[in-house]
């Protein structure tokens, strides 16, 4: 997916920083990407994984 820089805006990692740790700095705003790209990351696998489960039981069915 590249870097989470690229397609996380700034303002939005800073309040979610901010939201999380209470202040802003450059370690918090790490994390906020990190933790913003990981539920992404999750959210994508999980739709994914769902609809191949899905797949496979209709495929089964049959």
């Amino acid at each position: 997916m590249g870097c989470a820089e690229t397609y996380i805006s700034q303002d939005f990692a800073d309040k979610i920083a901010v939201f999380i740790s209470g202040e802003s700095n450059i370690e918090t705003l790490y994390d906020a990407y990190f933790y913003i790209d990981f539920s992404i990351v999750m959210s994508i696998t999980t739709a994914v994984y769902l609809t191949i489960a899905k797949l496979i039981k209709k495929t089964r069915s049959k």
